[in-house]
């Protein structure tokens, strides 16, 4: 006698597949029809060309350059999924739907895209901004040129670069002039990032006048901004280098070019967020080794401010102690809100600063233990 197996044939299905499935043949017509939606006397905008020249035996720097200047050109086309502007057909297939909740409002507002047009693309503006993209990177001799072209409602633009030799820094120069502010910023040039022989680039330049103005905060110029900083550079002097000079600008206020000392701490423990501006005045504080405290219910011990503050009467001002006060309060765990205010002393013959912190005080934990008995009839007693 024959046996007969009998097999169970398992259906995979993907609900998700389906719909998108009849909908791809209904994309690909209303992508032949997508130019019929184009207003009259435009076209639609398919993308840009660049090219680069001048940068020969640098094929790394030369795809890394062609990438960033192509990132900047605006507008970008509409997106296309295997060849294809689906989004841009969705859009148009969708017409105009009166609810945005209903699948036309989704497939025009969610999913589609709107048609990019020729009309949007300005010319001028793309090549100027490819320019000073060049002219920041050190190429100081480029040339850039740019043009459209449509066919069939299509359009396209392209761009030219003839890059030219890049700039290198030859010297650089600090003001010598004496002074406190400049004598400080002096004390920290080793460990410029503006170097000989490097190219000339003008976001380096950017992070040093950064980077100065983080050193000149820890050298007690509270008040000091980069932008009082300024850079000149010469690039007259031949052979494709150039001379940067360090200088302070001749506007920087008087406050931005002093040091600083702290004068008085005051210290808020019970500050509320909803209550009003805090008294100030030493009469209603408690002075404690150089801190006047506020703390009306007597809820901290003065010696935990002692080893928590950086900040003491006469110290000269920077970011580090600075920074520190703050992470240590934090790093309590008393005080679910912390705040800090630098206050500088109203008078003209001196550069004096009075530190305020206010600290709102976390919910209060409870801990609540029982201990139970019991004796059973065997006279036998336990916890």
């Amino acid at each position: 006698m024959l046996k007969t197996r009998s097999y169970n044939h398992t259906r995979l299905c993907f609900p998700g597949w389906k719909p998108m499935f009849y909908l791809l043949p209904v994309f690909f017509l209303v992508a032949c029809n997508n130019l019929k939606k184009i207003p009259a006397g435009d076209a639609l905008y398919t993308g840009a060309t660049l090219k680069i020249d001048s940068l020969k035996g640098k094929k790394k720097e030369g795809k890394e350059l062609h990438e960033e200047l192509s990132s900047l050109l605006r507008p970008k086309p509409n997106r296309k999924i295997l060849g294809m502007r689906v989004r841009l057909s969705a859009y148009n297939l969708a017409g105009n739907p009166k609810k945005e909740s209903s699948i036309g409002g989704w497939l025009k507002y969610k999913f589609g895209e709107p048609p990019v047009l020729m009309s949007q693309v300005n010319l001028e503006r793309n090549i100027s901004v490819l320019q000073n993209r060049m002219e920041n990177d050190g190429y100081f001799q480029v040339r850039v040129t740019g043009d459209t072209q449509i066919v069939k409602q299509k359009g396209s633009a392209k761009y030219h670069v003839e890059a030219g030799p890049q700039y290198s820094v030859a010297n650089v120069y600090y003001d010598s002039t004496s002074s406190v502010l400049n004598d400080a910023i002096l004390s920290v040039t080793r460990e410029s990032l503006l170097k000989t022989g490097v190219p000339f680039s003008l976001n380096i330049i950017r992070e040093e006048r950064d980077r100065i103005d983080d050193s000149l905060k820890q050298r007690c110029f509270y008040f000091f901004d980069p932008d009082y900083l300024i850079v000149q550079v010469d690039s007259t002097i031949g052979d494709h280098k150039v001379n940067l000079y360090v200088k302070v600008k001749a506007e920087t206020p008087r406050e931005a070019r002093q040091v600083y000392h702290i004068r008085d701490v005051f210290i808020f423990p019970g500050y509320r967020l909803s209550s009003p501006a805090s008294d100030t005045s030493k009469t209603n504080m408690t002075y404690n080794k150089g801190y006047y405290v506020r703390d009306e219910r007597k809820q901290y011990k003065p010696r935990l401010f002692e080893h928590t503050m950086q900040f003491s009467p006469g110290d000269v001002y920077n970011r580090t102690d600075h920074n520190t006060t703050l992470s240590r309060l934090v790093n309590l765990g008393l005080f679910r809100f912390v705040k800090n205010r630098l206050q500088p002393v109203e008078n003209k013959d001196s550069a004096l600063l009075d530190a305020y912190y206010y600290l709102t005080p976390s919910p209060r934990q409870a801990l609540r233990s029982e201990v139970n008995a019991s004796t059973k009839s065997n006279n036998l007693t336990g916890s």
